[in-house]
């Protein structure tokens, strides 16, 4: 077995301490170095056979196919070169190559200010992080691998305290966060200068001792890995698109810049994440979070490395780290402004730092977790799900320690202020704010109650961020928990949305296979079973709580390690060995080609032509964020110091410029008026638009401000979009006048000479009722059917807005109605038909909608029709331009 690079590490603790221990190891190894590489031959043809399934049955059509095959012959590429030319030459000059490729990605998408600022922000923090732990009495190069992946991490820590300071104060605007941040830039200048310098050694060739060449594979790896991190930079470098952090991360980090830190009801309060973005927002913008979110798996990555290489070997660091980085939801999520791969790096370090004060006893390792832990947990709540184990520990060996009980004592109540330092100011604040130091997750707090139990809270209701676990995963059954790790790696569908199968990884199903070097005794079974405990009780309290493929992401670090150990520690014969390696290479290409397949919903899968400088930003969030086109206009006619209510369109709401909130928080903020006064109530406090999404069932919930009598009273409709609806606000009701029917004949009443509808053109044989106990109103009624209905045409100007209207009712159930308006040119050609399917019952329903007549549009087919195999009955339709009063 090879021997680890750390010196931190007794070598002579690898091996087996007994004669006795040494003959249990070797038989041991003879059983399961076999067993191991059958269950790897297995579970990687599983794997692969996922992978291709997944690509010939994506979620959508895209290139898949073609980023397959550009990965694939790239590996060609680099394994070939590895073989012909010397390896470290090689590796080189394809390193350089990516480094060029990054670089001209970056001054293409015109992010070179953001990519700056980004490396700038990285600096100063390790520089504050090596500086805090030179004053925990660790003070050695900066440059060091082990004490690298630490310091920078918490050098980000102290920068989201800052940032929750300059909040509090109203000082992280723009102007504010420059002036203070290049004075500390200052302050730190000989200490950034000193690691500017030292860069350099990193270049100039240094001799190594026979224990500190690195394996063979390395070089491969790592430029594979730089093909990774190529196409999560081109994500990282375009403008956000995706949910989460467009309706909660970046939005609050937008709130901090423009307030102070305060109560917001769709985010935590002073989430450390969030105070990082809001750094990157104040000094430049969204770009700078996603590159600190990019740089945050980057040292995650090599923080699996010098983990692994710390407590086993090498090899098993490298490959570590090739199955993390090459998890496809890993890619993801590094490259999108969410953040669990800025809790993964904080968990991660947090243990790294905890396991090498178990090593050498010196203190600052333990301080240095404890403040690394609060970070962790302060980012978000699942990181305490990895920390109950590390505090039996901590108390286990504080308790059988042979130092002084003061020492002792010292050292855990350092570990519990660290923790304290960086996790209580968030908590305290939401505390003093809300009662309830989880907000908004009430579910974790028995004080906080719901709107409808009457919650008082200056932010209205707090909204539970797990409400929706009942959707996700398998079950909690004894067999369901056996099974859970297969379904996790193989049926990853099941456990997060619009997830492809094989998204986290192979490494899990792996894990099992650590219980071989538990068995063996010795320094490794030790760590090794201390994180097989991590990962276990992370698992089991996940598989309680939430299995929900995110929050899973966190522990992967320590499962990808004790997944890769065992392998190569077992392999005695150099064949099994390769045999083994060459499989994670499989399953390594394998996670590769999957990851294009979390972009199903975005056709070329990664915005080359953005980064390429061939599309500019404004078309390409046209195309990638469907209701863009809504926060455009809304923004032309607002600004930031006013307020709209949003219904079910969160997505765009880091793009508003107005703050943006729920309508039952509107209506909390307006005091629950009646609706007499609730439009008053509403405009007095800044509040200008609605905008409500008629494609959710949310836009036809029970709350007066969505009410038809309050929209036709108080609101003007001025703008659609995506069926999205804009209203504005009015404090005084809306005269409208009488609106005038552009339909003829719309109650069907006037028939013509063949007992048809008058100026209604029919189609087939629909059935006309001519009695007053079948129709809504008068004697005439029809009823449609696939095959008979009927359409009137009416002229129309293009641009404006028109609303459609009709009663219907059913004689059997589960039938659906069409709201249908066909456009025609002048010349009656077809440009294209706005529909809203709507369910007919019993009783006589009314049903509206409304529509920009398109570009071109002189004339509307209105419909009478039904949806698939439905037969309605229909009457007393309207068709007006502009707002429909209620009917």
């Amino acid at each position: 077995m090879e021997a680890p690079l750390s010196n931190s590490i007794d070598s002579a603790e690898l091996l087996p301490a007994t004669p006795a221990k040494r003959t249990l190891a070797s038989r041991v190894t003879g059983i399961f170095s076999w067993i191991m590489s059958l269950w790897l031959i297995l579970m990687t043809g599983w794997y692969v056979n996922t992978a291709v399934d997944g690509l010939e049955h994506p979620l959508a059509g895209g290139d898949d196919l073609t980023w397959v095959w550009a990965w694939t012959w790239f590996a060609v590429a680099v394994v070939l070169s590895h073989v012909l030319v010397r390896r470290r030459l090689i590796t080189l000059i394809w390193l350089g190559l990516l480094t060029s490729v990054a670089i001209a990605m970056i001054a293409l998408s015109h992010q070179i200010g953001a990519a700056l600022i980004t490396v700038w922000l990285l600096l100063l923090s390790w520089t504050w992080g090596d500086w805090t732990l030179r004053r925990m009495g660790l003070g050695r190069s900066p440059l060091a691998l082990e004490r690298a992946v630490v310091l920078l991490p918490l050098g980000l820590a102290l920068m989201g305290l800052v940032a929750l300071a300059l909040s509090l104060t109203q000082r992280l605007t723009s102007k504010w966060a420059w002036i203070i941040f290049l004075a500390l830039t200052l302050v730190q200048g000989r200490s950034l200068l000193k690691v500017v310098l030292a860069c350099r050694r990193l270049f100039v060739p240094r001799h190594r001792s026979a224990e500190d060449q690195p394996v063979a594979e390395t070089g491969i790896i790592v430029v594979l890995l730089g093909f990774v991190f190529l196409r999560d930079l081109s994500w990282a470098l375009a403008p956000e698109r995706f949910f989460d952090a467009l309706s909660s991360h970046l939005p609050v980090a937008k709130y901090y810049v423009e307030h102070t830190v305060g109560l917001i009801s769709y985010g935590y309060i002073a989430n450390l994440a969030d105070l990082l973005f809001a750094v990157a927002l104040s000094l430049h913008g969204q770009i700078v979070a996603k590159l600190l979110v990019l740089a945050s798996s980057v040292v995650t990555t090599l923080g699996v490395y010098a983990f692994g290489r710390a407590l086993f070997s090498a090899r098993v660091g490298v490959w570590a780290a090739a199955l993390f980085f090459s998890t496809p939801l890993v890619s993801w999520l590094s490259s999108t402004a969410y953040v669990d791969a800025v809790v993964t790096m904080f968990l991660l370090t947090s243990l790294f730092a905890f396991f090498r004060w178990r090593e050498d006893r010196q203190m600052g390792w333990l301080w240095a977790s404890g403040l690394l832990t609060g970070a962790a947990i302060a980012a978000k709540l699942n990181a305490l799900l990895g920390l109950p184990v590390i505090g039996l520990i901590l108390l286990w060996d504080l308790i059988r320690s042979r130092q002084p009980a003061p020492e002792r004592l010292k050292g855990f109540l350092g570990y519990i202020l660290g923790i304290g330092l960086v996790a209580a100011p968030g908590f305290a604040l939401a505390y003093s704010l809300t009662g309830n130091p989880f907000h908004p997750l009430p579910l974790l707090d028995k004080v906080v109650q719901s709107l409808d139990k009457g919650f008082q809270s200056p932010a209205g209701p707090a909204i539970s961020l797990i409400s929706n676990s009942h959707l996700f995963g398998i079950g909690t059954s004894p067999i369901a928990l056996v099974k859970l790790p297969f379904a996790f790696t193989f049926e990853t569908q099941k456990f997060g949305e619009a997830l492809p199968a094989g998204a986290v990884g192979l490494a899990l199903v792996l894990l099992p296979l650590a219980l071989a070097t538990v068995v063996t005794g010795g320094a490794l079974a030790r760590r090794a079973a201390m994180l097989l405990a991590v990962c276990l009780v992370y698992g089991g309290c996940l598989a309680y709580i939430m299995q929900y493929g995110r929050y899973y992401i966190p522990v992967l670090p320590v499962v990808a390690i004790l997944a890769v150990q065992p392998l190569v520690h077992f392999s005695k014969s150099k064949w099994l060995r390769r045999v083994n390696l060459m499989l994670l290479g499989v399953v390594f290409a394998a996670q590769v080609a999957l990851s294009p397949l979390m972009y199903w919903n975005f056709p070329e899968r990664f915005p080359v032509a953005l980064v390429l400088g061939k599309e500019t930003e404004e078309s390409y969030l046209l195309r990638a964020v469907a209701l863009y086109p809504v926060a455009q206009y809304v923004n032309k006619k607002t600004g930031q110091d006013q307020k709209v209510i949003g219904v079910d369109v969160e997505s765009i709401r880091y793009y508003v410029n107005a703050t943006m909130v729920d309508p039952r928080e509107a209506e909390y903020i307006a005091n629950l008026s009646t609706q007499t006064t609730l439009a008053a109530r509403l405009v007095e406090k800044g509040f200008t638009y609605l905008l409500v999404n008629r494609s959710s069932s949310y836009s036809k919930a029970p709350l007066p401000v969505l009410s038809l009598p309050f929209l036709s009273q108080f609101t003007t409709l001025e703008y659609i979009a995506n069926n999205v609806y804009i209203y504005r606000l009015h404090d005084v009701p809306v005269d409208r006048g009488s609106i005038a029917n552009l339909l003829d004949n719309p109650s069907f009443e006037v028939l013509n000479e063949s007992s048809w509808p008058a100026g209604w053109v029919v189609v087939g044989k629909p059935r006309i009722a001519q009695s007053n106990t079948q129709s809504h109103t008068g004697k005439v009624a029809v009823r449609a059917d696939p095959v008979d209905l009927l359409y009137a045409r009416v002229p129309v100007k293009s641009g404006e807005i028109y609303s459609l209207g009709h009663w219907t009712r059913a004689d059997l159930p589960n039938q659906l109605a069409r709201l249908q308006i066909n456009w025609a040119d002048e010349n009656s050609k077809f440009l294209g038909v706005s529909v809203d399917v709507v369910a007919a019952g019993p009783a006589w329903a009314w049903h509206q909608f409304s529509v920009i007549a398109p570009a071109g549009s002189v004339f509307a087919y209105v419909h009478a029709s039904v949806h698939e195999n439905s037969e309605v009955w229909f009457d007393d339709l309207s068709f007006v331009q502009g707002q429909l009063n209620p009917q």
